[in-house]
């Protein structure tokens, strides 16, 4: 019982850190682009290219996912999201966001919690 709940609690974690950085992407976008069409593209087109990647890349139903390409997408889209929050002025969303990522996936991953082991 404990341990499904751990599995799941950190698995539904991980989920919610990744919307997180859909979320922070889009917010950068808007934030960042200086006219109205700047910040429609910048803030509809950053979530979906994240969305797009992880779909391609780092989903655990993904069709090229090796770990190279999974490394390389959780570091462009949970870091972009990071990066995206410090230069909107939120320095520390910024910097807890990719650290609470990566401190969850260590979990996951040295405790073999993935979804493929559930």
């Amino acid at each position: 019982m404990i341990e499904s709940v751990w599995r799941w609690g950190n698995l539904g974690l991980a989920f919610l850190l990744e919307l997180a950085a859909i979320v922070a992407l889009g917010y950068w976008g808007f934030h960042a682009g200086e006219s109205t069409a700047g910040k429609l593209l910048l803030g509809l087109g950053a979530p979906a290219v994240g969305i797009g990647l992880w779909a391609l890349f780092a989903a655990p139903t993904a069709k090229l996912h090796t770990p190279l390409l999974y490394a390389l997408t959780v570091v462009v889209v949970i870091g972009g999201a990071g990066v995206g929050l410090w230069f909107s002025g939120l320095r520390t969303l910024g910097l807890l966001l990719p650290a609470l990522f990566v401190a969850n996936l260590a979990v996951v991953k040295l405790m073999h919690l993935d979804a493929a082991t559930a």
